[in-house]
């Protein structure tokens, strides 16, 4: 069959229940840009729904599968033969540590994490988050040995291997490893030219079930480097003998573009190995660093030096190492830049969710009320449990002394104006 979409449904419809010997698929994504990318393709699962083996599948790009389209569509015949040459078996996947050690053994690591390339089709995902990662090995190791830079407290931990199975194998088969990690950043396509591949670049947060004040550390490394490699018309010069774009403190490559560097912090979303090590089985506090969408994806052409810009590679490299040298560093000493960093984001994601839940109930028809009533004070429950939890994540690090004295009176503070939000939310019930 002939078909476009999903490959698994496509494979259920056509072959399962159909009887069809196979699937050639074409790629209806991007056509106009790129008629000639042709996507790598998986089965989902493996076997059919009595445990046959998987049929065979050819994909092909847009043009190609237009064209027979096409000719099917006059009543042409068409005959295909398919040669498969392939096999199932065991093997091995390989996983790479190093490390550079902090001062202080006994305390838990900072893990970096960027799965390898396994896709025959290309190796922007994630070649690029591997090459990213050496290169912050690299330059934090160099930095540390020349003095630029103090030994962090915390060993900070590097690995390489499969995605997925690299992070769960290796827990499974060392589970007394998780209580010696901190927190985790997972590098995963990263570096991506935004004005070619589409992309742009994403922090997803821990999920609520891992609440981390590392989020707030990561995230405002992000916002650095956004608010310095922004066009603004503030910072353009637009009398100087030379003019510029208007960038506050561009990080430029010698070899990349000028480009911009746009960016959403977001919640928690996977698939990648973040979400393996938040899953309950393993448990830690992790969060992706990710370029996305990706037009070359799975694709031919998915490849480092097309879809990747090395100015936006050299970004990416600055905030990965700025972020886990933080995070590693942190202790009593910066618990009051650690405590404000966390309160005062705190403060912009309760104001949106306290704006989502006044809408709730200012919007909700008679015969919805109550509904939206009670989903509004569970927003507002929920977001500063969340909030609280996360600042409380940071005890253990800056020690009880600090946190008494610095946190506390924050989430006492909180906690009265969840209970004068929530009065609120009543009051705007009953006058609807």
């Amino acid at each position: 069959v002939l078909a476009t979409g999903g490959l698994p449904t496509v494979t259920r419809h056509a072959v399962w229940d159909r009887k069809a010997a196979g699937v050639v698929y074409y790629r209806t994504a991007n056509v106009i840009d790129y008629p000639d990318l042709i996507s790598s393709l998986e089965f989902s699962p493996w076997y059919g729904p009595d445990g046959e083996n998987a049929p065979f599948a050819f994909s092909l790009s847009y043009r190609v599968g237009n064209r027979l389209r096409d000719q099917l569509a006059t009543g042409e015949k068409l005959i295909l033969r398919a040669h498969v040459r392939a096999d199932v078996g065991t093997g091995n996947y390989n996983v790479v540590r190093a490390e550079i050690p902090g001062t202080n053994p006994a305390l838990s690591a900072v893990l970096v994490y960027a799965h390898d390339n396994s896709r025959n089709t290309g190796g922007a995902n994630n070649l690029t988050g591997v090459g990213c990662n050496l290169e912050v090995a690299r330059v934090l190791a160099t930095l540390i040995a020349q003095g630029k830079l103090p030994r962090p407290l915390r060993t900070i931990r590097f690995m390489w291997g499969p995605e997925h199975y690299g992070i769960t194998e290796h827990f499974r088969g060392h589970p007394d490893d998780v209580a010696r990690i901190e927190a985790m950043v997972n590098v995963d396509m990263i570096g991506y030219s935004q004005s070619r591949a589409g992309a742009v670049f994403h922090l997803y947060r821990t999920p609520w079930s891992h609440p981390s004040f590392m989020n707030d550390v990561v995230q405002e490394f992000v916002e650095r480097i956004g608010a310095e490699n922004t066009i603004s018309i503030r910072n353009a010069h637009f009398l100087a003998a030379r003019q510029t774009e208007g960038f506050l403190d561009p990080l430029f490559a010698p070899t990349g573009s000028r480009e911009q560097f746009h960016y959403n912090i977001e919640e928690f979303w996977g698939p990648s190995d973040h979400e393996d090590a938040s899953d309950g089985s393993i448990g830690l506090a992790a969060v992706l660093l990710n370029d996305f969408p990706d037009v070359f994806l799975g694709t031919q052409d998915d490849r480092p030096e097309l879809a990747g810009d090395p100015t936006q590679m050299r970004r990416g490299v600055a905030l990965v190492a700025s972020s886990v040298y933080a995070l590693a560093t942190a202790d009593a000493a910066n618990a009051q830049a650690l405590v404000h960093n966390s309160a005062t984001k705190a403060e912009a994601r309760l104001a949106k969710d306290a704006a989502r839940a006044f809408a709730m109930v200012d919007g909700a028809k008679p015969e919805a009320l109550s509904a939206a009533h009670e989903e509004a004070r569970n927003m507002i429950r929920h977001a500063y449990a969340r909030e609280v939890a996360s600042l409380t994540s940071a005890k253990e690090v800056i020690g009880n002394a600090a946190f008494r004295a610095l946190a506390d009176p924050v989430i006492a503070d909180w906690k009265a104006r969840e209970q004068r939000a929530l009065e609120q939310i009543e009051q705007a019930a009953a006058a609807t």
